[in-house]
C-alpha cells in the first residue's frame, strides 16, 4: 500500500490555470490571459482538461488499495465538483487538511468527518509528518524531527521561497 500527498488541485477551478499558469489554456486563451491577466473567460473543454489531468496523474501513481493525503484546496466551492473529484480516483481514502478555498461542510460530506480537519499528523515509516494547508516556522514536534508538508503557495518559485529543507518544512 502506498501513501500518496498532494495539494491545490483546485478541480473544476477556471481561474487557478491562469493564475498559476497551468498548461491547459489554449492558444486564444493564453492570449487572453496575456492581455487581461489571470481572470480570462477559459472554456470549459480547458478546465476539464485540467481536471482529467489531475485525475489521471494521481490515479497513475496510487491505486486502488493506496491513501491520498491532500493540504487543502481540493476543488472549486461546489460540492456536485467536488463528489466528482472524489468518484474518478480510485484510491481507497482521502485525508484533508482543510484549506482556505474549501467548505468545511462539503468536504466531510465527501471524505467523511474523521477525514477531515484543519491540520493533522502522520507516521510513514517512522517518519512524522504534520499536513497543514498554510506554511509556518514552528509546528508540533518539529523539534523532534517531523517535517511540515503544507500547500497554499501556488507555482514552483512561491513553494521555493516558502520551504526551509533545514527545518523539514516543504
Amino acid at each position: 500500500r502506498k501513501i500518496g500527498c498532494t495539494s491545490d488541485t483546485h478541480f473544476g477551478h477556471a481561474n487557478i490555470i491562469s493564475y498559476c499558469l497551468r498548461p491547459f489554456a489554449t492558444p486564444e486563451e493564453r492570449e487572453a490571459m496575456a492581455r487581461e491577466g489571470d481572470r480570462p473567460k477559459l472554456s470549459r473543454e480547458t478546465v476539464a482538461r485540467q481536471n482529467d489531468a489531475l485525475v489521471a496523474g494521481i490515479n497513475h501513481v496510487l491505486g486502488p488499495e493506496d491513501v491520498l493525503i491532500h493540504a487543502g484546496d481540493v476543488a472549486w466551492r461546489d460540492l456536485a465538483t467536488l463528489r466528482e473529484f472524489r468518484d474518478r480516483l480510485v484510491v481507497r481514502e482521502i485525508y484533508v487538511a482543510i484549506g482556505n478555498h474549501d467548505v468545511e461542510d462539503e468536504l466531510v460530506a465527501v471524505f467523511g468527518r474523521d477525514n477531515v480537519t484543519e491540520r493533522f499528523m502522520v507516521e510513514v515509516g517512522g517518519q512524522r509528518a504534520v499536513i497543514d494547508h498554510y506554511p509556518g516556522y514552528s509546528w508540533q514536534e518539529s523539534h523532534r524531527g517531523a517535517w511540515l508538508l503544507f500547500g497554499h503557495v501556488h507555482g514552483a518559485e512561491n513553494a521555493l521561497r516558502r520551504q526551509d529543507p533545514d527545518r523539514k518544512s516543504v
